[in-house]
């Protein structure tokens, strides 16, 4: 999933001119995206209950292949009917691993599991720069990620079948509406909204603003994937040490600093692009993580699903907005915009970790 994820933004350049479409039609496909990502995490629960989790790993996984050869082999409506399954299908991947480590996983397993995620962003920047800078375009790569799932699905497939990690499912379970719980969705709104925005138009920004040539822009932005893999790997280390909630306080920290620079500083962008992603690492694990601690475990699938929706939101709908307003009011505007939706999922994040007399106890059923 992290090699597409990270090979969507460099290619969009290239895509849109072959493809005849404007600059912010980029923002329409995640937006396509979302609608099926947002039904199966609002209905996870019964997604679980009806697939199971390795159900659920196989169908998403096989759909995603699909997804990405209508990518990667069609025109544009190709492509947009690709942008609508690949939603649907990272909706029951994540349904499958979110609710399994949410539960099962500690802060540091969960931490290299992202981790591993990163490894594929990492890697997607570098195989669409290589193919652009080879003379063969941008379809080859994402081909070559719809294999990947393939192999993923064949493994889902022929092996063992997870166990269930939600206990007392009894009835039908109810998230109680808390401060902590809406500060956490805003907060995973806000994060995913920060990400995938500096993530998928970091490289437009670059070349078409900043002066960089396309070699470096793409070195840059694989950088940025670099620094989310990187501290999430490092940060599963320091959380055998520290507390999550110490990891969550400095990584955005740095996230602040890092948005800052590069808005602030142009000319420090190839630095502060990925001390942006190292800084944002470890956020969206550790408020992953942090779920039990604001809702009971009883609620935990009602929970994640309604987090991961409220993240495949922020991931869809800011980077679109963030386009919109680009094309009318120009590419400088990225910096800024950044910087401020880091600032607020700073502020979310933070204060949904806040005790309070509006606290909802960890491990016990809610009212």
């Amino acid at each position: 999933m992290g090699v597409f994820d990270g090979t969507l933004g460099v290619a969009w350049p290239s895509m849109r001119v072959e493809l005849h479409q404007p600059l912010a039609a980029l923002g329409l496909l995640l937006i396509y995206s979302t609608s099926g990502f947002l039904l199966v995490n609002l209905a996870l629960n019964l997604v679980i209950d009806r697939l199971g989790v390795r159900g659920a790993l196989t169908a998403g996984s096989g759909l995603f292949a699909l997804a990405l050869a209508l990518v990667g082999l069609g025109p544009w409506t190709g492509v947009v009917l690709g942008a609508i399954i690949w939603g649907v299908a990272s909706g029951l991947v994540n349904a499958a691993l979110n609710v399994y480590s949410t539960v099962r996983m500690s802060g540091s397993s969960m931490q290299v599991l992202h981790g591993l995620w990163g490894v594929g962003t990492l890697l997607g920047p570098l195989l669409v720069t290589a193919s652009l800078l080879g003379g063969h375009g941008w379809r080859p790569p994402v081909l070559l990620a719809a294999v990947g799932e393939l192999a993923l699905f064949t493994w889902a497939l022929a092996g063992p079948a997870w166990p269930d990690p939600r206990r007392g499912r009894a009835g039908a379970p109810r998230v109680r509406v808390s401060a902590p719980l809406v500060l956490g969705l805003v907060a995973f709104f806000l994060y995913t909204a920060a990400e995938w925005t500096g993530g998928q138009w970091s490289f437009t920004v670059l070349t078409e603003s900043r002066g960089f040539p396309t070699a470096t822009a793409g070195l840059v932005v694989s950088l940025y994937w670099t620094g989310l893999t990187a501290g999430r790997l490092l940060s599963g280390v320091a959380a055998i040490r520290f507390k999550t909630e110490q990891v969550l306080a400095g990584g955005l920290a740095l996230a602040m600093v890092a948005a800052a620079g590069f808005w602030l500083l142009p000319p420090a962008s190839a630095i502060a692009l990925p001390l942006l992603g190292l800084g944002l690492a470890p956020v969206y694990p550790a408020l992953m993580k942090l779920t039990l601690s604001r809702v009971p475990e009883a609620t935990i699938g009602l929970a994640v699903g309604l987090q991961t929706a409220s993240g495949g939101a922020g991931a869809a709908f800011a980077p679109a907005g963030v386009g919109l307003a680009m094309q009318r009011f120009g590419l400088p505007l990225f910096g800024p915009l950044v910087f401020l939706l880091t600032v607020a999922t700073a502020a979310a994040g933070l204060v949904a970790q806040l005790p309070g007399p509006w606290s909802t106890p960890p491990n016990r059923e809610g009212a």
